[in-house]
């Protein structure tokens, strides 16, 4: 699901006393959050990225010790916690 898919999805309504339904639009705002962060996990965003050989330095991760793309992502991110 993209984040089009998922704005048309999660449709929060209010209903008024003609039966009128609208769309609330914090939903857009917290879908564009959520997006935001999930698209910001990637290798150049990790604690475990040594960005001067471009290298996983995650024991837990299959890419440790490997050249890793700055811009891809695995399921061992962790944000890093200051620059």
């Amino acid at each position: 699901m993209n984040r089009e898919e998922a704005g048309n999805s999660l449709v929060i309504t209010a209903h008024s006393e003609l039966g009128v339904i609208c769309k609330v639009n914090a939903v857009d705002e917290l879908i564009d959050k959520i997006y935001n962060d999930f698209e910001s996990r990637i290798c150049g965003n990790c604690e475990f990225y040594e960005k001067y050989n471009s290298v996983c330095c995650n024991g837990d991760s299959p890419l440790c010790s490997e050249v890793v793309d700055k811009n891809f992502g695995c399921n061992e991110f962790e944000r890093k916690t200051n620059e």
